[in-house]
């Protein structure tokens, strides 16, 4: 069954089914652009990815609100971020869609043209090395070598989807072809809502050694660490173990829709097709791996280039942007409106 784009994706697990269909889907078609008909300021985002995805071509996006600006207070110190994103992009959407369905990358595209459109041309605070070439670590990393970087917008680079692809993914190996689609951003918060329901019993068994264990990785005096169980501590192992080959599967789970000529609909459908059946190989989970990190690359690049008030030259270096990274501060005055929005793709 097609999911319906406003899913709850966070409720409390114990109101989830074993296993909910919360994946992402794939359209049937590229969807149409979306008019906008709302009187307020917007911001007009057209992805990079040309509605190939879950998201149309075009949405449009307000200014942050209260509500928004109350979740932005988490970040970015928030356990999970993403779910934080999340709750603040559908706050500001106007279209009925739920951002979850974004790719990261889609994501970013939204928080920078919603950046250049009411709060600045420029990103600031970057971290960048003066002289990247140095060899001893210690050099390389010292406080005389680091300094701050504003990046105009107009630096940053989106590279589109290649109008080759579009989903689902075929890889085919050892004679079978596994359907694959993009991740999504909130795939983590799916998983975490599955593996609390999946394990509740082993958290509750296990949640005094946890916290000792907690307690005692923050003692820097051995005397002062508490005892432990070794037996208990030994079967804690285990569970994290089975934990995380679960986390695994759950995360791959949504990045599947079919094999051969069968349609995997539900999550229940994929994670059977990843437990009960062989048919799923490492070779497959390889090749889609290289796909992402080839011809299914496209977003914000990490690197950019500006000018470095100490070196009194353009430099270009690499940036690790995360989607925190691409939201005004707490701190940061409003310069007002700018007339021109910003657009990618």
């Amino acid at each position: 069954m097609k999911e319906a784009n406003n899913a709850n994706l966070f409720a409390d697990p114990s109101e989830l089914e074993t296993k909910p269909n919360l994946t992402a889907v794939m359209p049937t078609s590229v969807p149409a652009g979306k008019d906008n008909t709302v009187a307020e300021p917007t911001v007009e985002v057209r992805f990079c990815t040309s509605g190939r995805l879950s998201a149309s071509p075009i949405l449009h996006f307000r200014d942050y609100s209260m509500l928004a600006s109350q979740e932005l207070a988490e970040l970015p110190a928030a356990k999970d971020h993403l779910p934080v994103i999340i709750r603040i992009l559908n706050s500001m959407v106007v279209e009925d869609f739920d951002c979850g369905l974004l790719h990261m990358e889609e994501a970013k595209e939204v928080l920078l043209n919603v950046y250049g459109k009411w709060w600045g041309n420029k990103l600031t605070g970057f971290r960048y090395l003066l002289n990247p070439d140095l060899e001893e670590k210690d050099k390389l990393l010292a406080k005389e070598n680091i300094s701050e970087a504003d990046i105009p917008l107009s630096a940053l680079v989106i590279a589109p989807l290649d109008p080759e692809v579009k989903e689902p993914i075929n890889i085919k190996a050892h004679g079978i072809t596994v359907k694959f689609i993009f991740p999504r951003i909130r795939n983590s918060g799916i998983v975490d809502d599955l593996l609390k329901v999946k394990f509740a019993v082993q958290e509750q068994q296990f949640h005094r050694l946890k916290q000792l264990l907690e307690y005692n990785s923050k003692q820097t005096d051995p005397e002062a660490k508490k005892e432990i169980n070794l037996q208990e501590a030994e079967d804690y192992d285990l569970y994290l173990a089975e934990r995380a080959k679960w986390r695994l599967i759950y995360m791959r789970a949504q990045e599947i829709c079919g094999i051969d000529d069968v349609v995997l609909e539900t999550m229940d459908d994929r994670i059977k097709a990843l437990t009960e059946d062989t048919k799923i190989s490492v070779r497959h989970w390889q090749l889609y791996t290289e796909f992402l990190e080839g011809k299914g690359k496209f977003g914000l690049s990490n690197e950019a280039e500006f000018y470095s008030d100490i070196l009194n030259q353009k430099v270009k270096r690499p940036f690790l942007f995360y989607t925190w990274n691409l939201i005004p501060s707490g701190t940061m005055e409003r310069p007002g409106d700018v007339d021109a929005s910003i657009s990618y793709g």
